[in-house]
């Protein structure tokens, strides 16, 4: 008589289910939290998302979103890292472009 494996296949298919319940999850905490901030000075504050960029003029390929806060004011954009060149670049809906050093940017710390 051969001995039962361990694994039997009701296991296998609740660890699976797990996982696959248990991915989706993670997934849409770590694409929703903020990656990167920085502060140009007292008025303007932007953050960098991980999430994809919701502009329609921009929507599409390797563009996340960010969030540029002056003066109290929000305004949604959205951004993309040029390695080449060293910095981030921004795009908004009214076609406005700016770019910032990637050196200035540090990592969110969750307090």
């Amino acid at each position: 008589m051969v001995p039962r494996d361990p694994y039997t296949p009701w296991k296998l298919w609740a660890a699976l289910a797990a996982v696959l319940i248990a991915l989706p999850m993670a997934c849409s905490q770590a694409h929703a939290a903020p990656v990167l901030e920085t502060r140009l000075n007292d008025r303007v504050h932007i953050t960098l998302h991980n999430d994809a960029c919701t502009i329609e003029a921009v929507r599409g390929g390797e563009y996340l979103r960010a969030a540029w806060v002056e003066d109290g004011k929000l305004v949604e954009g959205c951004w993309a890292y040029i390695a080449a060149a060293g910095v981030v670049v921004f795009y908004f809906a009214d076609f406005t472009i700016g770019a910032i050093p990637g050196r200035q940017f540090h990592k969110v710390v969750e307090s």
